[in-house]
């Protein structure tokens, strides 16, 4: 199941630049509205390194946003950071 997990993650970062919408008329998922149209579990690994946004005269900061609602079955999210953080 491993080697299964690895093949299929492996194909799909091979593939991450395909619009989301084109993947979705391509296979033509049975739509039901009380589920997401292809997945309902996501994984996301923020790897890249994130660059301060500075603009003249302006300070800006994230703003976490705690919608109250899930829009997955199960969602895990993790990012990499510095050790002194």
């Amino acid at each position: 199941m491993l080697g299964r997990v690895r093949e299929v993650g492996l194909n799909a970062y091979a593939h991450q630049d395909a619009p989301f919408e084109k993947v979705v008329e391509a296979l033509q998922p049975k739509r039901d509205l009380s589920r997401a149209a292809i997945f309902q579990v996501m994984f996301i690994l923020q790897n890249a390194p994130t660059a301060r946004l500075e603009l003249p005269g302006m300070s800006l900061r994230a703003v976490e946003v705690d919608n109250q609602t899930a829009k997955f079955d199960l969602l895990l999210s993790m990012q990499e950071r510095a050790k002194d953080i």
